[in-house]
């Protein structure tokens, strides 16, 4: 079965830099798991909780408050990027900025040189789809 991470209706509860890195905890991310591509084929929608990692980390809020639900996101790596989802489990090495758009109007951006994305806790069923 393969997992994603939908970033639009997760929500952030807490953002902390620990170490040099920054660390997004996510009680409930938006979770498709598929069979096929998850978002794209048919399959399952689970509210899970995440955490998004960014090793040697920058970052800068703007705009409002940076928390809560996400209207929009998207995660580059050495040039890739990954448009508002982000396969599990995710690690990777490089050249790494992201941008986190909040239904609050904030927007967080993050620098860095790696980042990780794990789901961890129980997986909450919210609905089946048919792509």
């Amino acid at each position: 079965m393969n997992s994603a991470i939908e970033f639009h209706d997760s929500t952030v509860a807490d953002i902390r830099a620990v170490a040099g890195a920054l660390h997004l905890d996510l009680p409930s991310a938006y979770v498709h798991r598929s069979i096929g591509q998850p978002g794209i084929d048919s399959g399952t929608v689970f509210l899970q909780p995440a955490e998004v990692v960014f090793s040697n980390a920058t970052h800068k809020e703007a705009g409002g408050p940076c928390g809560g639900s996400i209207s929009d996101a998207s995660i580059s790596v050495n040039g890739r990027e990954f448009a508002n989802m982000v396969p599990l489990p995710f690690t990777a090495q490089g050249t790494v900025s992201a941008s986190f758009i909040f239904t609050s109007g904030g927007v967080l951006s993050v620098n860095g040189t790696g980042v990780s994305c794990q789901v961890s806790g129980e997986a909450v069923l919210v609905e089946a789809y048919d792509g």
